[in-house]
This record gives structure tokens, sequence and C-alpha cells, in this order.
């Protein structure tokens, strides 16, 4: 008996029958399809703002002109230091994604609940 329970929770983080019914696993993708949405969204917006960067160090470098500064009035304005601020921590959350498995990305398939893998259902 002690055999198999370990073997139950060695194969799956849950045991063998699950203890919650359909509502509360379709309450928990939403959750997680909520989360990984605003997440993504997060991502993109880190993306654009590493993106002005890089453009306008590439604008520095070829042309020595810096776009930021040009608009916001200077190097030393609040409104500049606020842009180098939010490319500096976007490129800072971008680090996340050397790191992450491409397949984390994309949600799982495996924890959107469908009538086939009911757990309420017996076993046939």
């Amino acid at each position: 008996m002690l055999q198999s329970w370990h073997v139950s929770i060695y194969f799956s983080p849950f045991p063998a029958r699950w203890p919650f019914d359909s509502n509360c696993i379709n309450v928990v993708h939403e959750l997680h399809t909520r989360v990984r949405k605003e997440l993504i969204t997060t991502d993109k917006i880190a993306l654009l703002l590493v993106i002005i960067g890089a453009l306008n160090w590439l604008l520095v470098g070829l042309f020595q002109f810096d776009l930021v500064a040009a608009i916001f009035g200077g190097q030393q304005s609040w409104l500049s230091r606020v842009v180098y601020s939010l490319v500096g921590l976007a490129g800072l959350w971008s680090i996340k994604m050397l790191f992450s498995d491409q397949r984390s990305l994309v949600s799982h398939p495996a924890m959107k609940h469908t009538p086939d893998n009911d757990d309420d259902k017996q076993n046939q």
C-alpha cells in the first residue's frame, strides 16, 4: 500500500483521484490564463522599450545623435532620464527571456479541463 502511494506521488504531483471538482479546475485554468496573458503583455512592452533603446544606441553609434535627448531636451532632463531608466529596466526584465524555455511561452494544454479528461468519471 505504501509502495503504490509512493509510485503515484513519484509520477504525478497529485494523488490518483483529483480532490477537486471540474469547476475548481476551470477556475484555476482561467486564473492561470489571465496571469499568463499579463506576463506576455509585460514581455511585449519590455521588448518594445529594448528596441527603442537599441535604435537610439544605433543612432548614437552611427551618427553621434541621441534621439531621446533631442526629443526630451538633453540627457540631463528628467524626461530623458525617465526614458533611459525605463529602457534599462526593460533590459533587466528581458534577461529572463534568455533563460526561459520556449515551451513555457505557450500555455500548457494539460492545464485545460476538457470532458475527456474529467477526473470525476469512474475508471472504466
